[in-house]
């Protein structure tokens, strides 16, 4: 009893001593005496996080300069106990935070009892044995001291490499203070495997042992450690670069399409831009989440990034033309939403190559298809055509990289291909018009624009009136045979091309000058016909009126509403002189034009309307013809004939007959040129015989005046 009271009041006086660390921690002197095993349990909860079991059998330890066996120990446990587990807890403290995880984040706590098993032993002769058990509990997180790295919080690199399937290296080393015997083992998780070690691996592959014994031993003991971790199933491990093209045609803007691509980096080949870690090895691709880890703790920089990311798109872009086969110009920039601005920029338990790290580049393209535009190709389509588009004519076969394209077409359709499902598809406008046959009109208008008497052959006792008239022919276009216009490629399937698309065709090249000037020598053909047929006359020039033709192909330039309300005038014009015998009457006064004959030709491919027009003062007093013939007058006061002729198979001609009379004051107007010379022969007449007469009645003049003239003019030659 006396001994305990002894060793009580020793451990009651140094107990707040106790909770200090152990002077000289670290030391190669400075230790106190001790002798224990222990076994250091390591367990790796993930890359950065272990779970720490120190069980330790105390054969003896020295509390501030007194040892104390295991026998002592038992028998003052009861009232001094806590004294003891103080003493085991800083040596652990002491063993870990100072010696083999410098640096890092050591949380323990301090052992709530002895092992019961080992307090329970009655002393015998050896004061030693067994040991008294003494278990220490905690937790490790390991910082960027223990890798030598800069950054303190490694958790998400370490973690998220490890889930990329890069192998992290745990170079350290283990502690033994004299008179230990000191087993450390790692454990690591069943997702986590053992690549590399210098310790004893477990035949699992889970376990790494390292023994240090230092009982026998005054100085302390230290060997270096090596342990390489992998994941065994890595969420993400590319192999090799992973990148895709997502290109999108969008041709919503009618006029052209809109070219957006987005060039998607899944995975970057890193290993020539970076400089890693010692700790980090065994990987060369990276998928995004992981370049954006990287960058995140400043081992890649995304000013180095987005240059590799430039050259990428360089080469891609010039690919891109070559297999488009157009000369396309591209703006780009690299998408921050998917480097450094990215909401979400990995997850290190899944990481992936999700959101990719993008190229974004926008341009516009006129030709698409071939040598067509994209309107002139939607034109069709909203016309009632059909266009069948493959993958020839847009043609991305020799991209470098794999691709998802998009054909986006203004009424909602989406056609997609790619390497393996190819573009081949028949466009068409379920509400666009469905035409079977032409709608071609002609009018033929002939102005009689001016009338006179030829005076000339009057006075020879022939009476004629010559006629001016201008012919002006209009050829409407409502809706004509393709056919009749240009040769289209076999992927287009285009009967009838409508009025807007004409004007469609003109306005995109498709109907050249060439042929323009087909349809326009056609058109003066016939036209020369039908004015030969009409009026009989063998030598005439026709021109087109480019100016009207011009003007009637303005339009709304709406390609989602083709139709043909409004045609295409195609224009010709020519003017003839006609003469035409008349008879006079006094009373009551009349002139009259009898049985004029107008031969009117009909067609097989459109309706012909003629229509007639003469100077006011004139008036139609008969006609007749075998068609069916209106005589009307315009708002002007001019009278005309008009018929119109539908088309038929073949071709046949109906003559109108008519006849005409002046009124008294065109009459008038017809003679005022034989009336005005009538007056002025009469006033020449009537001035020639009023200076006649006055010469005969003058009075003679007085002779002095003559002599005096006489003698003035003497004297001057004098």
């Amino acid at each position: 009893m006396v001994v305990r009271r002894q060793y009580s009041l020793v451990i009651t006086a140094l107990f707040l001593l106790s909770m200090l660390p152990i002077g000289g921690a670290g030391e190669e002197v400075g230790y106190e005496t001790s002798w224990i095993d222990a076994s250091i349990n390591l367990d790796f909860i993930n890359g950065t996080h272990i779970q720490v079991t120190a069980v330790l059998d105390v054969h003896n330890i020295t509390v501030y300069g007194k040892i104390f066996g295991a026998d002592d120990i038992r028998e003052i446990y009861d009232s001094e106990g806590g004294a003891f587990r103080a003493k085991v807890f800083d040596y652990v403290y002491d063993i870990l935070a100072n010696n083999v995880f410098k640096g890092c984040d050591i949380n323990l706590s301090i052992p709530p009892v002895a092992d019961p098993t080992t307090l329970n032993i009655p002393s015998d002769s050896d004061p030693y044995n067994p040991p008294v058990t003494f278990t220490v509990y905690g937790n490790i997180t390991l910082r960027g001291a223990f890798f030598n790295f800069g950054n303190e919080n490694l958790d998400n690199l370490i973690n998220g490499l490890l889930n990329v399937g890069a192998q992290i290296s745990y170079d350290g080393s283990i502690f033994a203070p004299p008179g230990w015997n000191i087993t450390y083992i790692m454990k690591v998780p069943d997702y986590l495997s053992v690549t590399e070690t210098n310790g004893y691996l477990s035949i699992d592959g889970k376990t790494v042992t390292w023994n240090l014994e230092n009982w026998k031993s005054t100085t302390i003991s230290r060997e270096g450690t090596h342990l390489g971790l992998v994941e065994d199933e890595p969420s993400c491990r590319p192999e090799e670069e992973i990148v895709t093209a997502n290109i999108s045609f969008d041709l919503r803007k009618m006029y052209y399409a809109d070219i957006n691509i987005s060039l998607d980096f899944e995975s970057l080949y890193l290993s020539d831009l970076l400089n890693l870690p010692e700790f980090i090895s065994d990987i060369s691709f990276y998928p995004a989440d992981a370049v954006r880890l990287l960058c995140e703790y400043g081992i890649a920089s995304w000013s180095d990034i987005n240059k590799q990311l430039e050259e990428r798109w360089k080469s891609f872009s010039d690919n891109f033309r070559h297999s488009l086969g157009k000369n396309i110009s591209l703006a780009f920039s690299v998408d921050e939403n998917t480097t450094s601005n990215c909401v979400q920029p990995y997850n290190v338990s899944s990481m992936d190559g999700y959101p990719s790290i993008s190229v974004k580049a926008r341009g516009t393209i006129t030709n698409l298809f071939d040598d067509f535009s994209v309107s002139t190709i939607l034109g069709i389509i909203y016309s009632g055509g059909v266009v069948r588009i493959t993958d020839n004519m847009i043609n991305l076969d020799d991209l470098v990289y794999p691709f998802q394209a998009r054909l986006i077409l203004p009424y909602g359709e989406v056609c997609k291909w790619n390497r393996s499902v190819s573009l081949n598809v028949n466009l068409s406008y379920d509400l666009a018009p469905r035409y079977k046959k032409e709608d071609v009109e002609r009018v033929v208008e002939i102005t009689v624009e001016d009338m006179n008497i030829d005076f000339l052959k009057l006075f020879v006792g022939k009476k004629n009136i010559v006629s001016s008239m201008d012919i002006r022919e209009h050829y409407y276009i409502h809706r004509i045979s393709s056919a009749d216009l240009l040769s289209l490629p076999e992927w287009i399937d285009l009967e009838i091309v409508n009025a807007d698309l004409f004007r469609l065709f003109v306005e995109d090249g498709v109907l050249n000058e060439s042929a323009l000037d087909n349809l326009f020598t056609r058109i003066l053909n016939f036209s020369k016909e039908t004015v030969h047929t009409l009026t009989g006359e063998g030598k005439l020039k026709i021109y087109i009126n480019d100016k009207l033709f011009e003007d009637s192909l303005k339009w709304d330039r709406d390609i989602k509403t083709m139709d043909d309300k409004q045609p295409v005038d195609i224009p010709t014009f020519s003017s003839i002189t006609k003469r035409s015998g008349f008879s006079i009457s006094v009373f009551p006064p009349s002139l009259d034009i009898k049985d004029e004959k107008l031969n009117c030709v009909s067609s097989s491919v459109e309706n012909i309307t003629y229509r007639i027009i003469f100077p006011k003062g004139v008036s139609v007093v008969r006609y007749n013809s075998s068609g069916n013939i209106v005589k009307g007058k315009t708002v002007d006061g001019y009278e005309y004939l008009e018929i119109t002729i539908p088309r038929a198979d073949g071709s046949s001609i109906i003559a109108i007959h008519y006849s005409l009379r002046f009124s008294p004051l065109m009459v008038l107007k017809l003679f005022m040129p034989l009336i005005i010379m009538a007056v002025i022969v009469i006033s020449l007449i009537a001035i020639v015989l009023f200076m006649r007469r006055r010469r005969r009645y003058r009075l003679p003049q007085p002779q002095f005046k003559e002599l005096k003239e006489s003698e003035e003019s003497g004297q001057q030659r004098e």
